[in-house]
């Protein structure tokens, strides 16, 4: 007979707003009170890993289970002083063996459950993007049995069949997949641009400047911009007939062009052996979707070939969106500034990254 003593788990107890108010909660005391007592809450993460492909790795519960060998996808319990990002982390790792990048990782959203008592839960839902092959997936005895890939369209059949935890437990499921997962995902293409897609290039670029730079660049410039649509469209045919050190891509769902790329040598004096990412949009509909950092790794990758080991990007300093996407790929704002006049002057911040 094992003599092995089992730590009891214990929980950070929140409040209403989901502020932690610095008491504990015993996990076991479920089993006996049901509940934790009116105001007490707990957070709970739900982990939602989706390959380049548009597809979601989803596992199913053990037997032994409460709803047994129903698919879902991975989540659990905030431990006593873990916060959200850790705890999705490592519930991936005990469930599935897995090891996520938390760089790939981003909070879809957080909802709040209350139940008849008046306690209740906190749910943070994560997204990571991680391509994750199946053979690499451990499954944890009494947690996990099974584990498979699956689309969108897929898992919503598996939720109406009633073989995935349904809606009364993941009641964000039209939210997330309608937000989160596309049926494009899978036709998500880099090419370079030709010199016959100089107007759609230039359309483009007024799009996404709309789109990146609204409440941030004055409305009539952005406005006027159509007005300049033929020289836009001339300054293209121009850039893409020079064989020069840039390189012009654009991004596309299906047949659609939705985002653009421009990299190559840096032209700043203190910087000369550094890589420029100097052009990365999408339209504002392809946001949050992971197209943004496959085209980042594309083009790193793309000048890491040619030898460049430190990359600059400059982003205007209003820019607040911008700059968390560069600091969470990993980028470091170096200090560096200038000022550029678009409509009125305006500040704009260097970015960089190391890669030996």
């Amino acid at each position: 007979m094992s003599t092995e003593l089992v730590s009891p788990e214990f929980w950070d107890v929140l409040d209403e707003y989901g502020n932690n108010t610095g008491r504990f909660y015993e996990r076991t005391l479920l089993f006996t009170n049901g509940h934790m007592s009116e105001g007490e809450y707990h957070l709970i993460v739900h982990i939602w890993i989706i390959n380049n492909n548009g597809e979601f790795l989803i596992s199913q519960r053990a037997p032994n289970k409460s709803q047994p060998y129903m698919w879902e996808c991975t989540g659990g319990c905030a431990v006593a002083g873990d916060d959200s990002l850790t705890t999705a982390l490592k519930e991936v790792k005990e469930e599935l063996g897995v090891t996520l990048d938390p760089k790939n990782g981003e909070l879809f959203k957080r909802y709040k459950r209350v139940f008849n008592n008046g306690s209740g839960d906190f749910v943070d839902v994560w997204v990571f993007r991680q391509n994750v092959l199946l053979s690499d997936v451990i499954f944890q005895e009494g947690e996990t049995c099974d584990a498979m890939l699956a689309g969108k369209k897929e898992i919503l059949r598996m939720i109406d069949d009633g073989i995935f935890v349904g809606r009364e437990y993941f009641p964000y499921y039209d939210e997330f997949f309608n937000a989160v997962a596309t049926d494009s995902a899978i036709n998500f293409t880099l090419r370079k641009v030709l010199l016959e897609d100089a107007y759609d290039y230039a359309a483009l670029h007024i799009a996404c400047w709309r789109d990146a730079y609204a409440g941030i660049i004055s409305d009539e410039y952005l406005n006027n911009m159509s007005a300049e649509l033929e020289q836009r469209v001339e300054k293209a045919r121009q850039m893409l007939s020079n064989h020069s050190d840039w390189e012009y891509y654009c991004a596309q769902c299906g047949d659609d062009m939705i985002g653009r790329l421009i990299y190559g040598k840096s032209q700043d004096e203190d910087k000369p052996d550094a890589g420029d990412i100097t052009a990365i949009y999408l339209l504002a509909d392809y946001w949050g979707k992971g197209f943004g950092k496959q085209m980042m790794d594309f083009a790193i990758s793309e000048l890491s070939s040619k030898g460049y080991r430190e990359f600059v990007v400059w982003v205007l300093a209003d820019n607040d969106r911008a700059r968390r996407f560069y600091e969470k790929y990993g980028f470091i704002r170096d200090g560096a500034t200038k000022e550029m006049v678009i409509g009125e002057p305006m500040a704009v911040v260097r970015y960089t990254l190391s890669r030996q």
